[in-house]
């Protein structure tokens, strides 16, 4: 019985939080601490226990956050329930790239998970507006912010995509 009271002390802290502290900064650093811990967690299981390098299970993370907040965005589902479907979604996805790259070991398997994040990025970076296009909340942004951000990223978005893209790094030793 005593190996439940740390557990159960957690799980009370983390359902009282948001009753507790009620400010945004405040919710939103528990739910970034909550996503850290999930990130960690990840790590965890592929570097430590499988005793793989993965650079790549950052798109089956973002894959799932955005499913689920498009399932808000495009279908109007409470955000609660559109987390199953961003659970199922980057299962999904996991399954499918995971079930070739973890045939592999060592470099090779660091390599083509590093490959899989660079599609990803490309194959997203090509969506309309050029990669631009985010999942709005109307709740939690306004749509007053919504056209503020529209709008600068079509005035700007050109410019810091050229300025990034003929970025150089400083020479080292001249």
């Amino acid at each position: 019985m005593r190996r439940f009271i740390w557990p159960s002390v957690a799980l009370a802290l983390v359902i009282l939080y948001p009753l507790l502290f009620t400010t945004p900064f405040q919710q939103r650093l528990g739910a970034l601490i909550l996503l850290y811990a999930i990130a960690a967690s990840a790590w965890n299981i592929i570097g430590g226990y499988a005793g793989q390098v993965s650079v790549g299970h950052v798109v089956f993370f973002g894959c799932g956050a955005y499913a689920s907040m498009a399932a808000y965005a495009h279908f109007g589902l409470p955000p609660l329930v559109g987390i199953p479907v961003g659970i199922a979604a980057a299962v999904l996805i996991a399954a499918v790239i995971g079930v070739p790259t973890l045939r592999l070991s060592g470099h090779y398997f660091s390599m083509a998970t590093i490959a899989v994040a660079e599609l990803a990025f490309a194959r997203f970076n090509l969506v309309e507006n050029k990669g631009h296009s985010f999942v709005y909340s109307r709740r939690f942004y306004g749509e007053k912010s919504r056209q503020e951000a529209d709008a600068w990223l079509a005035a700007n978005g050109d410019e810091v995509e050229k300025a990034l893209m003929n970025w150089e790094p400083p020479a080292i030793g001249k």
